[in-house]
């Protein structure tokens, strides 16, 4: 997903033009945020989870990595709405909860809470829960999410693209199990 994300930067000149404003979605310990903070020096970095636990790992994380990010709790976007930020160009990195609810998991998976891991009965709850979000004006202070960078299984890319597709976001790339989406006419 970061690589993905530093290609879209290094070819996208208007975004690069502004400071980037990325927006992990369910940062859980804060490896996206983290590494995107590290990679791109310049861009604004927040970071949202619902678990206050995985908040105090991912503020550890970012401490030990020497990076400024801020952190929210809250429900998808929801605590970034009532912030005072005026953000710039908004790209999401959203690594939600994907797995079906009747997947079978492997061990090391298993350990970690099921909360971060299943998705509901075809594992795109959260995902629709975050579209609908943006479909109902859920724009970050008035400026519209340039892009979303979301993780899910192969199989799921078409049903996710169309839940997108539904609140005025395109599929602009899949590779494996990341995907890529812009508004609709960009």
């Amino acid at each position: 997903m970061i690589e993905l994300l530093k290609n879209l930067l290094c070819h996208d000149s208007a975004i690069y033009r502004d400071t980037p404003c990325i927006v992990d979605v369910g940062t859980g310990s804060g490896a996206l945020a983290i590494t995107a903070k590290l990679e791109i020096t310049d861009s604004k970095v927040l970071a949202v989870d619902i678990d206050p636990k995985c908040l105090v790992v991912a503020r550890q994380n970012a401490k030990a990595h020497g990076v400024k990010i801020k952190f929210f709790q809250g429900d998808l976007l929801s605590p970034l709405l009532s912030t005072d930020y005026r953000l710039p160009t908004t790209i999401l990195l959203a690594n939600l909860p994907y797995v079906p609810r009747n997947f079978r998991i492997n061990q090391a998976a298993a350990v970690e809470p099921r909360l971060a891991i299943f998705g509901g009965s075809d594992g795109l709850d959260v995902y629709r829960r975050l579209f609908d979000q943006l479909s109902k004006g859920t724009t970050l202070r008035g400026e519209r999410t340039e892009y979303i960078l979301t993780e899910s299984l192969p199989p799921q890319h078409e049903k996710l693209a169309a839940i997108a597709k539904i609140v005025g976001y395109k599929l602009k790339k899949s590779s494996d199990f990341i995907q890529l989406f812009a508004p609709d006419g960009s």
